[in-house]
C-alpha cells in the first residue's frame, strides 16, 4: 500500500506541533519517502496505521493515520526517539 495523498485536521497539526514538537512539513517529509504502512490497532472502530522515517533534520518520527479511501488522514506524529 503506497500512500500518494494525506492530509491532516488544524486541530491534528496543533496537537503534533504543541505535545510532540512536530512540524507538518516534517511529517510530509516522511511521507515522501513512501515508508511501508504497518497495521496498528483500531481505536473507536477505526482501522490505525504508522510509518516510520526520518525527516531532512534528522529526527526519527512515527506518523500515525487511518486510511479514508486512498487518502491517509494524519491522527499524529512523534519523535520515535522519545518513545
Amino acid at each position: 500500500m503506497a500512500i500518494r495523498e494525506w492530509w491532516a485536521s488544524r486541530a491534528a497539526r496543533r496537537h503534533m506541533l504543541e505535545k510532540h514538537s512536530v512540524t507538518w512539513n516534517e511529517v510530509e517529509e516522511v511521507l515522501l519517502q513512501e515508508p511501508d504502512p504497518k497495521r496498528s490497532r483500531t481505536v473507536r472502530g477505526e482501522r490505525r496505521y504508522f510509518v516510520q522515517g526520518r525527516a531532512q533534520s534528522g529526527r526519527r518520527l512515527t506518523v500515525v493515520f487511518t486510511l479514508e479511501g486512498s487518502v491517509a488522514r494524519v491522527i499524529t506524529a512523534y519523535d520515535t526517539a522519545k518513545r
